[in-house]
């Protein structure tokens, strides 16, 4: 993070997961995914406005200090969750150019409902994720990160971000495990195993009032073994969704 090195720091997240998955330690892998997260968002920053990247940095240095400090002790996973909200409000502001921050303002209500009309489009169509050629995912996601970037979120919209994050990686590699020119769609065992349950999980937990923490944690924690385990069988995705493998 220091010298800039944002692949570097996105490949030593994927190392920690690996660790937290092989110890089965939910929290660690919570911070291995926030890593990789802030990765992608440094090199966001670098490939459009490298001149603001200093600046950027200030608060992703007190995200890092955050892990630091609690790494080696019994870690708050609730405090994580809120100190990476503060962390994705402020670095989304960064990724804004000048005409979206002149033309969009602050407006979390608007976020939530966009957030509850994409996941009932996923409970509706969810069925085409069985399709290897569907924007679905990919459509979701984006909608997601920009509305998040252009009018903020609240805690509850940041965990369904990452939680899509992680779970389009899953999904790359469900892909990867099914590829075959002939075949049009992913095993129906595949789509049960890797995709309905996480599909239903997130509908249902965003609706609720109040999010579990410890048991969002885990089923962060169950999409992540999966994705490490297609990883190490199956060749980087021929196509990606979105992110690095």
């Amino acid at each position: 993070f220091e010298k800039d090195n944002f692949n570097l720091m996105n490949i030593a997240a994927n190392r920690l997961m690996e660790n937290s998955i092989f110890l089965e330690n939910e929290e660690i892998f919570l911070i291995s995914a926030i890593l990789k997260d802030m990765a992608n968002d440094y090199e966001s920053i670098i490939a459009k406005n490298i001149s603001i990247l200093n600046s950027s940095k200030v608060i992703g240095k007190k995200m890092i200090a955050m892990i630091k400090a609690n790494f080696n002790n019994e870690i708050d996973i609730t405090k994580l969750w809120e100190e990476f909200q503060t962390f994705t409000e402020n670095i989304n502001e960064f990724q804004k150019d000048e005409l979206e921050s002149e033309v969009y303002s602050r407006n979390t209500e608007f976020t939530s409902i966009t957030f509850k009309k994409m996941l009932k489009l996923l409970e509706e169509n969810k069925e085409i994720l069985k399709k290897k050629h569907n924007s679905l995912f990919n459509g979701i996601l984006g909608v997601m990160i920009r509305i998040m970037k252009n009018h903020s979120c609240t805690l509850k919209e940041t965990m369904v971000y990452l939680y899509f994050k992680l779970f389009s990686l899953l999904y790359n590699y469900v892909l990867e495990k099914n590829y075959n020119q002939n075949e049009k769609e992913i095993s129906e065992e595949d789509y049960k195993e890797f995709l309905d349950p996480h599909v239903n999980f997130i509908i249902k937990h965003y609706l609720n009032n109040n999010i579990d923490f410890k048991k969002f944690n885990s089923e962060l924690w169950l999409i992540g073994k999966k994705y490490r385990q297609l990883y190490l069988l199956y060749n980087r995705p021929k196509a990606t969704i979105t992110g690095v493998p």
